[in-house]
């Protein structure tokens, strides 16, 4: 199951991070004391909470952030994910959320 999360990590979600996440949350910047750049802050969450249970994406507020059913929308003031991203997303949150 792990080795199937970092499969999906590597090739579909850590670059939707990359590209879509990181710049408010990870590196020289991290709104909301959210820091998705490792799995440390992933999993401890920010100021409004945790926002990933490992293993169980229906539990995990992200997924209601990044599928506009929740405020505040994410990405903030960019365009939705596309929905392959989000269900690529929840697929790595139900295997456990692994970083490489």
């Amino acid at each position: 199951k792990m080795i199937k999360g970092l499969d999906v990590f590597k090739k579909h979600v850590k670059p939707i991070l990359e590209s879509r996440c990181l710049r408010c949350h990870g590196g020289k910047k991290i709104e909301s004391d959210f820091d998705l750049s490792d799995r440390e802050g992933l999993l401890k969450g920010g100021q409004f909470g945790v926002a990933v249970v490992a293993g169980k994406s229906r539990e995990s507020p992200l997924v209601k952030l990044i599928q506009h059913a929740k405020e505040p929308h994410m990405p903030a003031s960019a365009p939705k994910l596309a929905d392959a991203e989000t269900a690529r997303i929840i697929e790595w949150i139900d295997l456990g959320a692994p970083y490489d």
